[in-house]
């Protein structure tokens, strides 16, 4: 064989059994890394299925941060301990201590994103400030609610009666530092009075001798009998009592 031709098939065969270029072989008696980010992935979304009581309207998403892969630990002689750190738990960022309490000690932190999917309620138009909150303006659509530390709406009804306290822009999930109770009456309206009991209702005129919003109760002047009531705001230009 020319020596030529025996040189290229020396550095073929060096090659191709030689260990790929960056690959991480597991040293003899260290601890498998992988499996460490899989148990703690595990873990936290079960921590944080729990938190949602089981609600089958969310999707959870976790993502571990990876560890150096050239980093060696001695593999542990038993079950590896996993402790959530409050002081670095912020809403949907997380840290995890790995620990290992064998015969050759060690501790290890572990960062994760944790995403909480839920339909919410986003303004699907621009809401002036002070504007009415109707159905037609809004719309359910998907959003990390981690990221939404003021809260948020699930349901079109805990809406009703509300207004802008700031614009709201298209897309803007709605949560209850944006909206206001609707002051549906105003002092000296002519307001109805709905008087119930005993599955009878009553209807009379009154004048409203405050402001009021949904569910509020204001002074109201009963224009027949000139006497003044306590009445429960339930619509525009409208109270209820129960007699």
């Amino acid at each position: 064989m020319r020596p030529r031709l025996r040189s290229y098939l020396t550095l073929f065969a060096a090659a191709l059994f030689a260990p790929l270029s960056g690959a991480q072989e597991l040293a003899p008696n260290s601890a498998d890394l992988k499996q460490i980010q899989v148990r703690v992935k595990s873990y936290l979304l079960e921590q944080a299925t729990q938190r949602q009581r089981g609600d089958s309207l969310s999707r959870i998403e976790v993502e571990i941060n990876p560890l150096d892969p050239r980093l060696q630990l001695p593999r542990c002689s038993e079950p590896t301990t996993l402790i959530e750190d409050s002081r670095h738990h912020r809403a949907g960022r997380q840290t995890v201590r790995v620990e290992c309490r064998g015969e050759q000690p060690w501790g290890i932190y572990l960062s994760a994103t944790v995403k909480v999917f839920r339909q919410v309620i986003t303004a699907n138009r621009l809401i002036n400030k002070r504007e009415s909150v109707n159905p037609e303006d809004l719309l359910l659509e998907e959003h990390d609610v981690t990221e939404l530390r003021s809260g948020y709406f699930t349901a079109l009804d805990s809406l009703t009666h509300m207004q802008a306290k700031r614009t709201i822009r298209p897309g803007q999930p709605l949560s209850p530092s944006l909206l206001q109770a609707q002051q549906l009456i105003e002092k000296g309206d002519t307001v109805t009075i709905e008087a119930r009991g005993n599955g009878l209702t009553v209807r009379m005129m009154g004048t409203a001798l405050s402001d009021g919003e949904a569910n509020e109760q204001i002074r109201v002047k009963n224009n027949s009998s000139e006497k003044i009531i306590r009445a429960t705001v339930t619509g525009p230009k409208r109270v209820e009592i129960v007699i």
